[in-house]
């Protein structure tokens, strides 16, 4: 009897040490819940201004842009999804102050606008000081591009600054720093409203750059992936080094579509 109780005391202070882990699984990525399968289209709009900050050489080049907007659509074959394509569109761009428009690359382009090339979209949970928060990530097209600078990389936008300046922003695939830190290009932003399980025919989204060094995201990290995430840029063909958006902006789904955004913890 005494062997039994011991057994039984040892199997309850096992189950109870189990309990501080399962109270701190990681959530799993977001999905949005539709009431159909099928592609779900969205329009995005910015508030206020978009700031692109990068490099040219040694010298930080800060691109204003006073609007932006753009189109984009979720995907998948059941009613949850976490995976589309988005494209953006930003005018009013202008850098050196104001004195210099920037305007996406090309023959009779308006000038002051940059648009981006279609980019891959998914819902993650962004990891960041201790807290985890339903997010997205915007990487590039699986195809590499050769940039000005002989380099090949994924692609996000390529714009000319004042007729002298060539600005691509995009970077490696994948690249380990002397740190053995693994980047990939990319941006990621926290989904700021609606809140989980509360059907919305609108989500907020926020990308913002870091106090400290205003040449990375704030956010790098998702759950699930062992790469840091950021933009890289480089002009005039000079080296590419990481860049920084911030930007804020809503996405609105067709008239009388309201998903559900929810996030379930990983086993």
């Amino acid at each position: 009897m005494i062997k039994t109780a011991m057994l039984v005391v040892s199997a309850m202070a096992l189950a109870l040490a189990a309990l501080p882990a399962l109270a701190a699984a990681e959530p799993g990525d977001p999905v949005l819940t539709f009431g159909s399968t099928g592609n779900h289209p969205f329009t995005a709009a910015g508030t206020g201004n978009a700031v692109l900050v990068g490099t040219n050489g040694e010298n930080t080049v800060e691109v204003k842009c006073t609007s932006s907007a753009g189109s984009g659509q979720f995907e998948g074959a059941t009613n949850n999804q976490e995976t589309g394509s988005v494209k953006f569109t930003f005018k009013g761009c202008t850098t050196l102050g104001g004195l210099a428009k920037c305007t996406t690359k090309g023959e009779g382009e308006e000038a002051g606008k940059i648009e981006t090339t279609t980019l891959p979209l998914h819902l993650k949970t962004v990891v960041h000081e201790g807290k985890h928060t339903p997010g997205v990530l915007i990487t590039a097209s699986s195809t590499e591009l050769e940039h000005s600078n002989g380099e090949k990389g994924t692609h996000f936008a390529t714009f000319v600054c004042g007729g002298i300046i060539t600005v691509n922003v995009g970077g490696p695939s994948t690249k380990t720093t002397e740190d053995g830190t693994k980047h990939k290009a990319g941006v990621i932003g926290t989904i700021t409203a609606p809140e989980e399980e509360v059907a919305s025919n609108t989500a907020t989204i926020s990308f913002q750059k870091d106090a400290a060094n205003p040449h990375h995201q704030t956010h790098q990290i998702v759950t699930g992936d062992e790469h840091s995430y950021n933009l890289w840029s480089n002009a005039n063909g000079g080296e590419t080094r990481t860049a920084s958006e911030t930007a804020e902006g809503t996405l609105t789904f067709e008239k009388g579509v309201e998903p559900k955004l929810s996030t379930t913890p990983t086993e």
